[in-house]
């Protein structure tokens, strides 16, 4: 999945950097291509910008190891703010 943003992401639980993007100019933001679930739901709650490439049901599979529970008939969007909200 592609996030497109600037600097470092800071990941408190770990007191270590999340992720980081590579350098750009100040007023353009730089693409990460991200393949770790664990970043990208981060980066997804924190509401960087993205290019929409996770599928519903990886959704669902991250909601199921949250414990969250929703209804398989749930639209894509639907989804994902139950994802956001199980990150606040």
């Amino acid at each position: 999945m592609k996030f497109y943003g600037n600097g470092v992401v800071w990941d408190a639980e770990n007191n270590k950097a999340l992720c980081t993007f590579p350098k750009c100019s100040r007023y353009a933001k730089a693409e990460l291509e991200v393949t770790n679930q664990r970043i990208a739901s981060a980066l997804l709650s924190l509401g960087y910008d993205h290019e929409d490439e996770i599928t519903k049901k990886q959704i669902m599979k991250q909601l199921d190891e949250a414990g969250i529970s929703y209804k398989p008939t749930m639209k894509k969007s639907e989804l994902l703010e139950l994802l956001k909200g199980v990150k606040e």
